[in-house]
Parts: C-alpha cells; structure tokens; sequence
C-alpha cells in the first residue's frame, strides 16, 4: 500500500510510466466523453432552465469546457510529461483560441440552418477533438525533459580538465547554438 500523507497535506499525483498513444488517445476519449456530457448537461441549463441565448451560453458552456478538458488531461492523460505548468496553460489556450474561433462559427452556422444546438454542439465537438488530440500531445504537454541526446551538439560543450586534475566544467555556448536547440524543442516531433 503507497504510504498516504499526513492530515491536512496534498499528496502530489505519482507521475505514471508514459503511456502507449492508444493509452493515451483513449484517455483523452474519456476525458473528452466526461467533459462532453457535462457540457451538455450545462448547456441544457444555461438554456431550458436560465433562458439564456444559445450562442451566449455555448460560448460559456465552450469556457467550462476548455478549463475542465485542461486540468483533466494534465492530471490524467499527459501526468507523465514534465513542464512548467504557465507554459503549458499560455499554450494550451493560445492552441485553443484557432479551435473556438471555428467552433463557434461552426456551431453559428448549424443554427442557421436550423440544426437543433444539442446536436450542433456534438457536431462541432466531433470535428475538433482530433485536432485538440494532437495539440495536446504535440504542444501542450510536450515532454520538456532535457534528455542524453536531445541537446544539439555545440549547445554544450565540455573544457578539458585542469592540468592539476581538477573536475571538468560544462559551458553553455549562447545564441546561434541556443537558437537551434529552441527550435528543435518547438518544431513537431516526426514519429
């Protein structure tokens, strides 16, 4: 049995093994299945019950939705990968704002012609969801992990030691060596 912590203390999540993509992708589903129905279930109340405007309480219900998908698939789906939790908010939402943009045109357009909103939304959830998928592994929670290899040669370079047999000491050389290693870390991984 994992030892728990005292009374009053927050245990912090234990990080998993990474995950296979089919893991993952299906934890994404779920996430994804539990952050849909809530969203129904709010949406069916911001409109039935509040007699809020349609598009008014889609974009709350999109709000609610975007938030809960986050902290759901940091703390579920993507636990095992390292990285500040800023970066991966300001990137998380800077992915989300292409996303809503169309998801709200879209849904708009469903209801002008006359497509019930319920359904609308699962039609505009459907679209996006790959493309959120693949944001999230890619962008979002990408492994920020310095690993043996994954630091281009010429960013770091070790001085020889001593003549007095001291230890040896490690150099970062800055800018063009810099600039290469931060766009290796941001351009898409090939698989």
């Amino acid at each position: 049995m994992a030892p728990t912590a005292p009374l009053g203390v927050i245990a912090p999540i234990q990080p998993r093994r990474s995950s296979s993509p089919l893991l993952r992708f299906l934890g994404f589903g779920a996430v994804g299945l539990v952050v849909f129905l809530a969203g129904e279930a709010l949406l069916y109340i911001l409109v039935q019950i509040l007699h809020l405007e349609p598009h008014l309480a889609y974009l709350l219900q999109t709000v609610f939705s975007i938030e809960t998908s986050f902290w759901l698939n940091r703390t579920v789906n993507w636990r095992d990968r390292c990285g500040s939790i800023r970066h991966q908010l300001v990137t998380f939402h800077m992915a989300k704002v292409g996303t809503v943009l169309v998801n709200q045109a879209l849904f708009a357009c469903l209801l002008a012609v006359h497509v019930e909103y319920l359904l609308a939304m699962m039609v505009c959830t459907a679209i996006i969801s790959g493309v959120n998928y693949v944001a999230n592994d890619r962008l979002v929670f990408r492994d920020h992990r310095v690993t043996p290899g994954s630091v281009p040669e010429g960013l770091v370079r070790e001085l020889a030691p001593p003549p007095d047999g001291g230890s040896r000491v490690a150099v970062v050389i800055p800018v063009r060596a810099l600039f290469r290693w931060w766009h290796a870390l941001v351009s898409p991984t090939p698989e």
